[in-house]
């Protein structure tokens, strides 16, 4: 089988978003994810957020067929979505320093600049599918914006330190993954 075969084989179990094809594209991406985000000073917990992140990109892009197979490998495409994510992190927690919000859930879904388009509406619909406690830290980090450190200095989780915070975060955005493909 060449390789165009073998891409497009690959393009094709991830359209149908395969489990399987799915872990596959995680564990070809993630050594050259974790370099470059180890690189830029970035922790193992925040690259595997942006991992799955970028792999729940990947399948919505297939889905709406913004993103075609053209012949290259789709964990290509991929590791350019998590280089974009992780140089929106590092520009994110720049922005982090200069201004904090104070932790309100009416704020959160009326973020400025953000309208009710499809994208929030499925993000709303999933985020409500989850477990409170994966729905409250996903919140936290991405939509109040605040620091892993604020988070549990501020006690607004019922993990004691950032490392455990991180680490129930990225299995909550495994799930969440795992959630959209069979949702959407």
């Amino acid at each position: 089988m060449s390789n165009l075969d073998k891409n497009q084989d690959f393009f094709n179990r991830l359209a149908n978003q395969e489990s399987g094809s799915i872990r596959e594209l995680a564990s070809r991406i993630t050594n050259q994810v974790f370099a470059i985000g180890k690189e830029r000073g970035l922790f193992k917990e925040d690259l595997e957020e942006i991992i799955w992140s970028s792999i729940t990109i990947l399948l919505l892009k297939i889905k709406e067929k913004s993103y075609v197979f053209q012949g290259y490998d789709p964990a290509s495409f991929t590791i350019e979505i998590a280089k974009n994510k992780i140089m929106q992190f590092i520009a994110k927690h720049q922005r982090q320093e200069k201004i904090k919000h104070d932790y309100n859930p009416e704020y959160i879904y009326h973020i400025e600049g953000i309208e009710e388009d499809e994208e929030v509406v499925k993000l709303n619909l999933l985020l409500n599918k989850i477990n409170p406690t994966c729905k409250k830290l996903i919140e936290l980090k991405f939509f109040a914006e605040l620091s892993d450190k604020e988070i549990v200095d501020r006690k607004l989780s019922p993990y004691s330190t950032t490392a455990s915070l991180k680490n129930q975060r990225a299995r909550c955005m495994k799930s969440l993954v795992e959630m959209s493909v069979s949702v959407f």
